[in-house]
């Protein structure tokens, strides 16, 4: 199992932040691989010499730029509503690594999008190598025996990580030290901000079930379900 969170950690730095006039762009050096990715953001807080230009009529807006340089070529990239940024590139050919806010991770053989927490302190993945799938978790590796992933989900106080995995026609829902076994969810998996309670329906419409912490409802024509 992954070690405890801490409940305050600090939020990892993006490589780089250079104020921009106001501009959102990708490049590309014509003979290399080098990486430029280069994100517009809304800030909650500016210098005193960018909150003069907000003054400005229509300027509404800092801008700064996210720097990833190497020699690996750009497979993708996106940033996160918490205002984390992450990056894939090729560093071999069947190959994947991912960047953090410019920190990367060992290359893996397949690396899905990365999940982040609520407050934007942690992060998630699913990837694989030989052919083993891994949560990682912050970085660090939890390996998972299984036939097929399925999803992750952080609580909603962002202090523990939920992920399940197929084992078979099973599904299997891992909260901390708990395991819930159960066929035919059909809809998304709901975690109470203290990660108590694991909630999820089981079903068609006609009859459906709502199943928390693994006990189940009674049946209903449907449910819509909501969150905590």
């Amino acid at each position: 199992m992954f070690p405890a969170m801490p409940s305050s950690p600090s939020r990892v730095q993006p490589a780089a932040l250079v104020p921009l006039n106001y501009s959102c762009m990708i490049t590309e050096h014509p003979y290399s691989f080098a990486i430029a990715v280069l994100f517009t953001m809304l800030l909650a807080s500016c210098s005193v010499a960018q909150q003069r230009s907000l003054t400005d009529k229509g300027s509404d807006k800092c801008t700064f730029s996210m720097v990833l340089e190497g020699q690996e070529p750009l497979s993708g990239y996106g940033l996160d509503s918490t205002k984390n940024w992450w990056a894939t590139t090729t560093p071999f050919t069947g190959m994947t690594r991912l960047y953090i806010n410019g920190k990367p991770t060992k290359p893996y053989q397949e690396i899905r999008r990365p999940l982040f927490s609520h407050d934007g302190n942690h992060w998630a993945a699913w990837a694989m190598m030989n052919n083993l799938w891994h949560v990682l978790l912050d970085g660090v590796e939890q390996p998972v025996q299984c036939t097929s992933i399925g999803t992750l989900v952080f609580s909603g106080a962002s202090q523990q990580l939920v992920y399940s995995y197929y084992d078979g026609t099973q599904e299997v829902i891992v909260c901390g030290q708990r395991k819930y076994s159960f066929i035919g969810r059909s809809s998304n998996v709901y975690v109470s901000p203290n990660a108590e309670r694991v909630a999820f329906t089981i079903g068609q419409t006609g009859l459906k079930s709502l199943m928390v912490n693994n006990k189940q409802s009674t049946a209903f024509d449907d449910i819509l379900p909501i969150g905590f």
